[in-house]
């Protein structure tokens, strides 16, 4: 049993990054639209 089992401890892990990546992503189309209505606003 040296090899780990497929999913169990990556798994748990995808799942979180998929989490921290939706996160991100909002911050990033945020960040995208305040600066593009600051652009806009000039």
């Amino acid at each position: 049993m040296r090899n780990p089992p497929p999913y169990t401890h990556t798994h748990g892990k995808q799942k979180e990054g998929k989490k921290r990546m939706k996160a991100i992503g909002r911050v990033n189309i945020l960040q995208e639209a305040f600066i593009n209505v600051l652009k806009s606003g000039d």
